[in-house]
């Protein structure tokens, strides 16, 4: 169950990179430089999430982490899913 957890987390990175691509300008309204600062945004995030994981998990334990990982991360990205504009 992990493995498909921390598959899916590195997943979002690709999947919003491609999709990216295809979102209506207009309908978002949106410029191609906010639209880049957002994946930066993402990547950049992976790194400091990463690097914040690792020194947690040496205090507290790596599964503990996965856990709480999943916690925050799964809802967040659920209410992702249901926003209509790109400041909700």
């Amino acid at each position: 169950a992990f493995v498909l957890f921390i598959v899916s987390d590195g997943m979002e990175l690709v999947v919003s990179n491609v999709v990216w691509r295809f979102l209506p300008r207009e309908e978002w309204g949106m410029e191609d430089d906010f639209r880049a600062i957002l994946i930066s945004a993402s990547y950049s995030g992976f790194v400091i999430g990463g690097i914040g994981g690792g020194i947690a998990g040496d205090w507290v334990g790596r599964l503990s982490i996965i856990y709480f990982h999943a916690i925050v991360f799964t809802p967040a990205s659920i209410a992702s899913a249901f926003s209509n504009s790109t400041y909700q």
